[in-house]
């Protein structure tokens, strides 16, 4: 999904978005391993069309994707997914928290951006106990209880 994100240089939004997206809609239907691809493309599909400011067709998805599917596909998985979650497309991300925080405390742009970089990294790339990005992390878990 990042790639295909990186790719079309889709807003980091986007990324986040797409994510909400396929995990909540892979919460409610299983689906097979061959049709994941489809599921993820088609989720930052439907995220892009809500935060970016480029509308990409399907068929940029179809190419960007080497033809693993095709735009009916595409235009099928869409309504599947937003069909299973009942359109509920409402979530919390990092870049959210972020810019709801820097509305609260005043931030820069240039702090923001540098939270939003810092969120972009993610938890999985932790590998000590105490890190500068666990010490902000906390600070925004602290704002969003």
């Amino acid at each position: 999904m990042n790639s295909l994100c990186d790719q079309l240089e889709l807003l980091p939004v986007s990324a986040f978005h797409a994510v909400a997206i396929l995990d909540h809609y892979l919460s409610i239907r299983d689906e097979e391993v061959k049709c994941l691809q489809l599921a993820a493309a088609t989720c930052v599909y439907i995220s892009s069309k809500l935060n970016d400011t480029r509308i990409f067709s399907a068929e940029v998805f179809t190419y960007s994707a080497s033809g693993l599917f095709t735009d009916q596909q595409l235009h099928d998985k869409e309504v599947e997914v937003l069909q299973t979650i009942e359109f509920r497309m409402v979530h919390v991300n990092p870049c959210r928290v972020l810019k709801r925080i820097a509305q609260v405390d005043g931030l820069t742009p240039e702090q923001l951006s540098h939270a939003i970089t810092i969120a972009r990294m993610g938890l999985e790339s932790l590998t000590v106990q105490h890190t500068p990005l666990l010490d902000v992390l906390s600070v925004i878990i602290a704002h969003v209880e």
